[in-house]
């Protein structure tokens, strides 16, 4: 049949060459020049009859053909029940074909075909060479090194696997602490220890408290679990959730510890959602509730946090309310509010005169100056005449309210206001337009005109004004 080769060989050859286990014939189609496809079937035909004598022309197959036929070699090999079929990848490690050793000799072991210690200094120094691991389009090839170590019965691997656990590469790390929790090692649970109470955006405390269970139920007991609670607590006070992949707020929250101050009490409380308790520590707990509210994970109920700062009543809250409500803004009529920004506007106007000074203090430098300025209005405070005047005459959004609140500003603080505000309040025009240009889109110009009844602001501002004797414009 071979004589075939001199023409062409066609898929039912190969076939037929399967059926009568011609295993030279085979080989040699490995090597037919004219149709690649050709030799890939004759490399899964091989693969498929499963017989050793195959191995070394799909080995060559494996490492030289330049058409990705490796693929279907390193399947074929898999295929045969030799020990050799290890030693060949395992040899590949050190070669151009490193990454798909690595695959191959995980699917040998997940195929019930255990492999020996020979491969581990191997696979360690693949995990380590970062040039080789950017090389690779195998992306996942790390992963799997740690896989594969991680199912050794050897106590070899726990080092390499200790050291993974500071890999750049969340994903090996992820690997490398199921591998250990596997293994069993007393050696693993210091090292988990301290990868728990570092900051991981892809390790969670869960997987860790999972891996150290395996190894030491009484892990939580140690030492160094009390070291690592200390430090964290020590650095939530430093920044609270801010500058960190993880928050301590998601660790401390799953550990047992015992607080020693109304701080740590706060803490430890707002992680039971015990916000009644929370408020009865009064003035001590605002500074850790504010450090709270950086936390942007899903463990800590903000606007719980949020409530219990404007039930505490403290001035301290409110320029990190302003902050969130800067990056959620709040618009008159405006549907679909974001539920932290209407908890933190809800709670600067529950503050209160307690909040004037900073809103005051705040209101220059502040992308939200009308908010401020209907915050002002909405507490009360004779200063809020000159926000809302500006926010009246500048902004057509917030036009109408600003004026309502001007009036009750005026009607109640019109003996605190000086000559000049009363002047410009006298004098307000109750018609605001602001001009849209057009733009690259062919948008044509367009004049927005908002109207508001001003009759009573400029009343009350005359009559004051003719009270102390003075005219007016």
């Amino acid at each position: 049949m071979f004589k075939k080769l001199l023409g062409k060989l066609e898929h039912k050859d190969i076939k037929q060459m399967q059926e009568k286990r011609d295993i030279k014939g085979l080989m040699k189609a490995l090597a037919y020049k004219q149709d690649k496809y050709i030799r890939n079937w004759a490399a899964e035909a091989l693969g498929e009859i499963g017989d050793p004598e195959a191995i070394d022309a799909l080995r060559d197959a494996f490492y030289n053909d330049k058409e990705d036929m490796f693929d279907t070699a390193g399947k074929a090999l898999l295929m045969i029940n030799d020990p050799r079929v290890m030693d060949i990848f395992r040899d590949a490690l050190g070669s151009n074909k490193y990454a798909e050793s690595v695959f191959r000799l995980a699917e040998l072991q997940k195929g019930g075909k255990p492999l020996d210690s020979r491969v581990i200094e191997p696979l360690v120094n693949l995990l380590r060479n970062k040039a080789k691991r950017d090389a690779t389009s195998m992306k996942s090839m790390p992963m799997t090194i740690v896989e594969i170590l991680g199912r050794l019965d050897d106590p070899k691997v726990v080092e390499p696997l200790i050291e993974a656990l500071g890999d750049e590469d969340g994903y090996v790390r992820k690997y490398a602490v199921e591998a250990l929790g596997k293994i069993n090692n007393p050696k693993a649970v210091r090292p988990l220890i301290s990868l728990l109470f570092r900051f991981d955006g892809t390790v969670g405390v869960d997987e860790v408290s999972t891996a150290l269970n395996r190894i030491d139920p009484k892990w939580i007991e140690s030492e160094w679990v009390k070291e690592g609670i200390a430090k964290l607590i020590v650095q939530f006070r430093e920044n609270g959730g801010r500058g960190s992949e993880r928050s301590p707020f998601v660790v401390l929250s799953r550990l047992p510890w015992v607080p020693k101050d109304d701080f740590e009490r706060t803490l430890q409380l707002a992680m039971k959602k015990k916000w009644q308790e929370v408020e009865r520590i009064g003035e001590a707990a605002v500074e850790p509730l504010i450090l709270l509210l950086n936390d942007t994970g899903d463990e800590i109920d903000r606007t719980a946090v949020i409530a219990t700062l404007a039930t505490l009543g403290d001035a301290r809250a409110v320029k990190p309310l302003l902050k969130i409500l800067e990056y959620h803004p709040i618009l008159p009529r405006q549907f679909n509010r974001s539920g932290l920004s209407m908890a933190a506007q809800t709670a600067i106007l529950k503050i209160g005169k307690s909040a004037v000074d900073t809103l005051l203090a705040e209101y220059n430098d502040s992308t939200i100056q009308s908010n401020i300025a209907i915050y002002l209005g909405e507490i009360g405070d004779a200063r809020a005449a000159g926000p809302l005047f500006t926010t009246a005459v500048n902004s057509q959004v917030w036009a109408k309210e600003a004026i309502g609140l001007l009036e009750k500003t005026l009607d109640q603080y019109v003996s605190e206001m000086d000559e000049e505000t009363l002047q410009r309040l006298a004098s307000l025009n109750g018609v605001f337009q602001e001009e849209k240009s057009g733009n690259e889109f062919g948008y044509t110009t367009a004049t927005w005109r908002v109207e508001v009844d001003c009759s009573k602001l400029n009343q009350l501002a005359k009559q004051e004004l003719v009270r102390r004797g003075m005219a007016f414009d």
